[in-house]
């Protein structure tokens, strides 16, 4: 019995205390049930958005640090057009320039040999005529 009594000290202050809960009907709690399972899903998929910008911009800065990289890549590529073309035209001024130069050597070869050809003749001419 002392037992009992002691189990019933112990146990009525725990089962006493006043319950701070509020009956609500059934459909209601339902309602505020499935309200609070929406709000917690958009909290996930607004962090989960956070999260994709972050990554998005991420990106972002890469593709424009990619971009400046190609940029100077391509201003690099246009110069060293402009250099080659630039020796192109070196180049053919050089060809013109060797082509007048070999025109000049033909004919001076051409009136050599006829003026050569000529002195021969008269000389081969001279000498059986004497």
């Amino acid at each position: 019995m002392k037992k009992l009594i002691i189990s019933l000290a112990i146990l009525l202050p725990i089962l006493s205390q006043a319950q701070d809960t509020t009956k609500v009907p059934t459909r209601i709690a339902k309602r505020i049930v499935k309200d609070l399972v929406i709000c917690d899903s958009t909290k996930a998929i607004l962090e989960a958005t956070k999260e994709q910008l972050v990554l998005t911009e991420a990106k972002l800065d890469i593709k424009e640090a990619m971009v400046a990289v190609l940029g100077s890549k391509v201003e690099t590529c246009k110069s060293e057009v402009e250099a080659e073309k630039q020796k192109a035209e070196v180049w053919e001024n050089v060809t013109k320039d060797l082509q007048k130069q070999n025109k000049k050597l033909k004919a001076k070869l051409t009136f050599t040999k006829i003026l050569a050809g000529a002195i021969i003749g008269v000389v081969a001419y001279l000498g059986l005529t004497k």
